[in-house]
């Protein structure tokens, strides 16, 4: 009496189920179950421009958060100290321009870059405090 080993799975009918079932269109693979072997290829191409669609987003976003808000330097502080009750604390200059920081008495604050007579919004908050010193 010959043994022959049984495996789980042999490689003659993992081959039989690969082939096309009744039915099926000619010349689509499919795996077993009915499944079409390109269900993978076109979840991956979604994906794919599902990903570069958020990259296109983000760099949207990106671009219109670079966006500077720029005036003659008297009416944007006039500005400022009308809507944000914001008054001009310091002006400075140094190796990267000269800055004017304006503070409310709430916190809030903006730094405005001087550039001749135009100033241009760089950064704001709604929290700062005043340190005197030890």
């Amino acid at each position: 009496m010959k043994h022959r080993m049984v495996l789980p799975f042999s490689f003659a009918s993992r081959a039989a189920s690969a082939a096309a079932p009744p039915g099926a269109p000619a010349g689509r693979a499919t795996r077993p179950g009915g499944r079409s072997a390109l269900r993978p290829a076109v979840v991956g191409a979604i994906l794919i421009a599902f990903a570069l669609f958020c990259l296109l987003m983000m760099a949207q976003l990106a671009r219109a958060q670079t966006h500077i808000a720029c005036a003659p330097l008297p009416d944007m502080l006039e500005r400022l100290r009308q809507e944000f009750a914001e008054h001009q604390i310091v002006r400075f200059g140094g190796g990267q321009g000269e800055f004017v920081l304006t503070r409310a008495d709430d916190g809030s604050w903006t730094l405005v870059r001087v550039i001749g007579e135009t100033g241009c919004i760089v950064a704001a908050g709604a929290k700062s405090i005043i340190d005197r010193g030890v």
